[in-house]
């Protein structure tokens, strides 16, 4: 059944109402609060990937202003562990401990902590800490985990050659392939990264003994999930506990956990009666924030002669690192759920193997699991074309899904909502100017030149907007898919809008506010917006998977529709007319001759003098939205690189984006979002590893001088167009826009590099793609011809 849509917005030329403060430095992050009281924490951190601990001695650590330092072994029996939600089918769990004991497991894990007056106290302190290990091979990638070599080592005692857990399923038809002309194989190689949000992670924790009462500030994306697993952990009445997230700047997924970091100060807070602060530096967030991706994906590929796509036998081996986070098993499972793409795949059949390493742990980075999967499918779609000789545009264009066919089930289960993929490929094409690129680029071919042009093009879709609940029961998920939404309409007129989104930059206070603005009628000077706070919201499933609009934006629309209901259940009554002849509009009911203003009907509500019987008094609604199903937004992006043949530079000399998020609330915000998620697709595409010496464990990229973000100079231009086709799964018609970039980015970039390589005989690049990596691929090339 499709949800009621609302009507179609027009968006207003206007600014964040969040940015005077940010852009004026009076933006209120961790940092920024003051706790007087406050007493700093540091963390001793393992010096080795693998390695048995002999002994600590924290003798040398009890300088004046330490209060005292703390190891696994004095914590208390009943305090649990890092919490998990995904226990797929046959998951080996080892267990996630709050401080290293008897043996470390990853570079950066923690095994002790200290408590001091002064946060330069308790860092000199634990640099003082002494600990004895007794080294252990380590396997130090994923490479190593699914070789020989890697198997000879037990990261965790009793799981035999690391495997986390096996996951197999088949997909529609295997006869589909037997009609293909041709098949062939490749390995594709998608490595660790890390969120790296501007600002690293950090927790307050405040215990008031007298009302037994917990209040933890933290730069979450969840703070109602933090509240939940602080209850169970410490374990603490949930009631009991308050979790405020300040401003956040940027998490990308990083921050969707919650981490031994959060859970050790609030209960050492609660056992010794004090305010605590920790605050993570860089090099501690490189090692301890989850990393992302970090697949090998083994792809056997079933086609016709003319590029039609019959069938994907995949098997994806996915690094957990050492230990679980939060839906660390899952991740591979959604590049799984996606291997059909934008296309009509009529066999897919699929393997998933996790890994245990001695590395950090993996989870959800901006897109969590999609760009994996997107990456493989338009990897291999111009790998079909090269084969048959075919254009790249042709191939998908036979292959894609029309826009008649929406809904469509494709064959892994999946019901796409609604799209134009050959509307969004169109646009593509003439914004980019393709032409032209096509011109240059046949011409420097035909001369010889050391300047090589390529065209990349990334057609995408993904899943946001999160499930419903059921299935995400289905998939082993112990979480729901809905989100909250309080809107209350003071007697005055104005309206407080309390959503349990936590934005982390994405501009919810704009949006919100023009929502209600839309919706009630009511200017935006007038509402106020109330976020990242379980204080307020009634519950709050997070900000990830660009879940915001579709639901929690959802929520706050539905909210909005229950209060002019109200209003017109109570007009109905005080001008004896039929409720259904009622209309609302610019903020004011109308009847006929009668008008009046949803103020006035907020006064009156609230006065309660003529309420009809049954009808509480004053203007509030709350709503719990359920979303019905996933949002898909899909699109395609083109990507034009010139490559130095004789230094190996890539150079992006511009980059097309065309995609359909559905309906957009905000023009300015999506374009920011899909913008900046194109940036971090490039940077992972051309720049961005994590890397650990396979023979030590050590970690090599611990900061950003070893570690290579895109730099301004290293951003092309970027143009942005929308084509929309609304969902019909919420009522705002949204489908999601906060990873579209990242998502479509990787094989954009990737094919382009690939094409100005291809008259070198190169066919396929692995990420990153650096410079050094390119000028070998030329010598072969050169050498070979």
């Amino acid at each position: 059944m499709e949800a009621k849509q609302s009507k179609p917005y027009k968006d207003k030329p206007i600014l964040r109402s969040e940015d005077s403060r940010f852009l004026s430095g009076k933006g209120r992050y961790l940092a920024d609060l003051s706790f007087p009281d406050a007493y700093h924490v540091a963390f001793v951190r393992s010096s080795e990937a693998h390695a048995q601990i002999v002994e600590i001695s924290t003798e040398a650590a009890r300088l004046p202003g330490v209060i005292g330092v703390y190891s696994g072994t004095d914590l208390e029996p009943s305090l649990g562990q890092v919490p998990m939600v995904w226990p797929i089918e046959g998951l080996q769990n080892p267990g996630h401990p709050l401080l290293a004991t008897e043996k470390v497991r990853f570079p950066g894990e923690p095994i002790a902590m200290v408590i001091a007056d002064s946060e330069k106290t308790a860092r000199l302190a634990a640099k003082r800490v002494q600990v004895s290990y007794r080294p252990l091979p380590a396997v130090a990638s994923l490479l190593q985990a699914i070789s020989d070599q890697g198997k000879e080592v037990q990261v965790h005692p009793g799981i035999d050659d690391n495997i986390a857990f096996r996951w197999e399923r088949e997909y529609g038809d295997r006869q589909a392939i037997e009609s293909a002309d041709a098949s062939f194989s490749q390995r594709l190689i998608v490595p660790r990264v890390a969120p790296l949000p501007l600002e690293p992670r950090g927790v307050v924790a405040r215990y008031d003994r007298e009302d037994d009462f917990l209040h933890v500030w933290s730069s979450t994306q969840f703070p109602h999930v933090l509240r939940l697993s602080l209850a169970a952990v410490l374990p603490h009445p949930e009631s009991r506990i308050a979790v405020t997230s300040p401003d956040v700047g940027g998490a990308f997924g990083g921050k969707m956990n919650v981490y031994r970091e959060e859970l050790l100060v609030a209960y050492f807070a609660k056992r010794l009666g004090i305010t605590l602060r920790y605050q993570e530096t860089r090099t501690e967030n490189f090692m301890a924030m989850t990393h992302g991706r970090d697949q090998i994906q083994d792809v056997r590929v079933y086609h016709t002669r003319r590029g039609r796509l019959l069938g994907l036998d995949v098997t994806l081996h996915a690094n957990m690192g050492a230990y679980l986070q939060a839906a660390t098993p899952g991740m591979p499972l959604f590049t799984a759920q996606m291997l059909s793409g934008c296309y009509r795949i009529p066999y897919i059949k699929v393997r998933v193997q996790g890994y245990y390493t001695n590395q950090a742990y993996t989870d959800a980075y901006r897109g969590a699991g999609r760009p994996e999967a997107v990456y493989l499918v338009e990897r291999i779609v111009d790998m079909v074309a090269r084969k048959c000789g075919k254009d790249p545009l042709a191939v998908r264009l036979r292959n894609f899904i029309s826009k008649k066919e929406f809904p469509y089930q494709v064959v892994t289960g999946l019901r796409y909502d609604s799209g134009d993929y050959r509307q969004a490929l169109k646009t593509a094409v003439q914004k980019s100017r393709l032409k032209h690129w096509r011109d240059v680029q046949r011409a420097r071919r035909g001369r010889g030149d050391r300047h090589q042009i390529g065209i990349g093009i990334s057609s995408y879709v993904e899943f946001c907007g999160n499930s419903p609940s059921p299935h995400h029961a289905a998939l082993g998920l112990m979480t729901g898919g809905f989100d909250t939404a309080v809107i209350r309409v003071h007697p005055t007129g104005a309206v407080t809008v309390i959503s349990g989104s936590c934005p982390s930059g994405q501009g919810h206070h704009t949006v919100w506010s023009m929502l209600v603005e839309r919706t009630l009628g009511v200017s935006r000077e007038h509402v106020m917006v109330v976020t990242g706070t379980t204080v307020h919201a009634p519950w709050g499933g997070g900000t990830f998977g660009s879940r915001s609009a579709a639901v929690a934006g959802s929520a706050i629309y539905q909210a909005c529709e229950r209060l002019i209901a109200k209003g017109r259940r109570y007009l109905a009554h005080l001008w004896q007319q039929d409720g259904s002849q009622i209309s609302f509009s610019g903020g004011s009911y109308h009847c006929g001759i009668h008008k009046i203003s949803l103020m006035e009907v907020a006064q009156r509500l609230y006065l309660a003098h003529d309420l009809p019987a049954g009808m509480e008094p004053g203007l509030e609604a709350t709503v719990f939205y359920e979303p019905t199903s996933y949002t898909y937004p899909s699109g395609t992006h083109i990507c034009i690189v010139e490559v130095d043949t004789d230094t190996g530079q890539p150079t992006i000399l511009q980059y097309t984006a065309v995609d359909d998020c559905g309906r957009v609330l905000h023009e300015q915000i999506a374009a920011g979002q899909i913008v900046g998620g194109i940036v971090q697709g490039i940077g992972a595409a051309l720049y961005e590893q994590i890397v650990q010496d396979e023979q030590t464990g050590q970690l090599i990229t611990d900061s950003f001088r070893s570690y290579h973000l895109p730099k301004a100079a290293d951003v092309p231009p970027i143009s942005t167009e929308h084509v929309s086709t609304p969902t019909p799964v919420n009522p705002l018609g949204v489908k999601g826009v906060g990873e579209s970039g990242t998502i479509a980015a990787h094989p954009a970039v990737i094919n382009a590099i690939v094409d100005a390589l291809s008259n070198y005989g190169v066919e396929h690049v692995d990420i990153p793609a650096s410079p050094e990596k390119l000028w070998q691929l030329c010598q072969t090339g050169r050498e070979q011809r």
